[in-house]
C-alpha cells in the first residue's frame, strides 16, 4: 500500500463508520514521488467511505499559486458535494507545474520534475484507500493548470476519462510529442481577448515577462480533434447572454463523430479574457488588471461536471503497486 506521510496515527475518516449524515471531509496529505515530497488538498464528499468509490475530479492551479487557492476562489466543492464526487487540489513543485513550455525561471520546468508520474501515483493512492473509482477520474486547470491538463491527456489518457483546460493552450514544445493512449474527450473554455494566453498563439506574457510559447485556439482545437478522429465540421449555439452588462457573449463549439464516442468541445468567450467565467472573483495569482473581463453568463464548475459525467474509462493499466516485480 501506498503510505501517507504526515497524515499521523488516526484512521482516515473516510475508513470510519460511514453515515448518511457524515460532513464532507477536508484533508491535506502529502505523498513522495521520485524522491520528493508532493503536497494536495483533498475533499470528500459527505457520506463517502471507501465501499462506495465517487468519481474524482484533479483540479490544477494557475502558475504561481497553490492548489488552496483554487478550492477558495472557485468553490467547487459545493458542486462536488451535490453531484457526488471527490475533489483533490495538487500543489506544483515551486508554485508550477512543468506543463511543456520550457520556461527555464521556473523550477519544475529547468529540473524537468515528473508531474505526469506525481499525477499518476496521486491517482493510484486515492484509488485504494479514498474510495476513489478509477474509471471516474477527470482532470481540469486553470491557465498554467490548464496547459498541464493538456500534458496530462497526452501522457495519462490510460488513467483519465476526460480533460479541461480553461484559459490554456498546448504548449508549442509539447504538441509533437503528444501521443494519447486512446481517444480522450476535452473541452476547453477561452476568451478571445486573452492578454495572457492569447487566443491567437504565440508567446504567454504576463506583464513583461515572457513565458514560453503556445499553439492558438484554434490550432488547439484542431489537435485533438485530428487526434481523437473528429468530423472537422462542429455544431454551433450561441448561448444565452444572462448577464448583458459583462460585456461577452459564449460560443459553444462541439465536434462530433469521433473515435471512441469522445467529444471536443469549445466555449468560446466572445471579448473574455484571463479569467474563470463564473460571476465569482476568478482574478487569478499575478494576472491582475491584466485578466480582461470575466464572463458572468457561464458557471464553468457546473459545465465540466456536466460534461465529465458522460465519460468513463473501461480498459485500466494496473496501479503501481499491481504493475511491481
Amino acid at each position: 500500500m501506498v503510505m501517507l506521510l504526515g497524515s499521523g496515527c488516526a484512521a482516515p475518516r473516510w475508513q470510519e463508520a460511514a453515515s448518511e449524515a457524515a460532513p464532507p471531509v477536508d484533508l491535506r496529505k502529502t505523498i513522495s514521488v521520485n524522491g520528493i515530497e508532493r503536497s494536495y488538498l483533498l475533499h470528500l464528499p459527505p457520506g463517502q467511505d471507501s465501499a462506495h468509490p465517487v468519481p474524482l475530479l484533479i483540479l490544477l492551479h494557475s502558475g504561481g499559486g497553490k492548489g488552496d487557492d483554487l478550492e477558495k476562489i472557485f468553490g467547487m466543492n459545493g458542486l462536488a458535494d451535490r453531484e457526488g464526487f471527490a475533489v483533490v487540489y495538487p500543489d506544483g513543485f515551486s508554485h508550477h507545474w512543468n506543463d511543456g513550455r520550457n520556461v527555464e525561471r521556473f523550477r519544475a520546468h529547468r529540473q524537468d520534475i515528473d508531474d505526469a508520474g506525481f499525477i499518476a501515483a496521486l491517482i493510484d493512492q486515492l484509488v485504494e484507500s479514498a474510495g476513489v473509482d478509477r474509471h471516474r477520474v477527470y482532470a481540469a486547470g486553470v491557465a498554467e493548470g490548464g496547459m498541464m491538463a493538456h500534458r496530462l491527456a497526452c501522457e495519462l489518457a490510460d488513467r483519465i476519462a476526460a480533460v479541461a483546460p480553461v484559459i490554456a493552450a498546448m504548449p508549442e514544445s509539447l504538441a509533437g510529442g503528444c501521443f494519447p493512449a486512446r481517444s480522450i474527450p476535452v473541452l476547453m473554455i477561452n476568451g478571445t481577448d486573452d492578454a495572457i494566453v492569447p487566443w491567437a498563439g504565440g508567446e504567454v506574457r504576463v506583464g513583461s515577462r515572457a513565458l514560453g510559447r503556445v499553439m492558438s485556439v484554434s490550432g488547439t482545437v484542431s489537435f485533438w480533434v485530428s487526434q481523437n478522429g473528429c468530423s472537422n465540421t462542429p455544431s454551433i449555439t450561441d448561448e444565452p447572454d444572462l448577464d448583458p452588462d459583462d460585456g461577452t457573449r459564449v460560443r459553444k463549439q462541439v465536434y462530433r463523430r469521433c473515435a471512441g464516442s469522445v467529444e471536443v468541445v469549445l466555449y468560446e468567450v466572445l471579448g473574455g479574457g484571463h479569467a474563470w467565467p463564473s460571476g465569482r472573483n476568478s482574478a487569478l495569482s499575478g494576472t491582475a488588471p491584466a485578466a480582461g473581463r470575466s464572463n458572468r453568463d457561464a458557471d464553468t464548475a457546473a459545465l465540466m461536471w456536466e460534461f465529465f459525467k458522460n465519460y468513463r474509462l473501461e480498459r485500466l493499466p494496473p496501479t503501481r503497486r499491481e504493475s511491481a516485480p
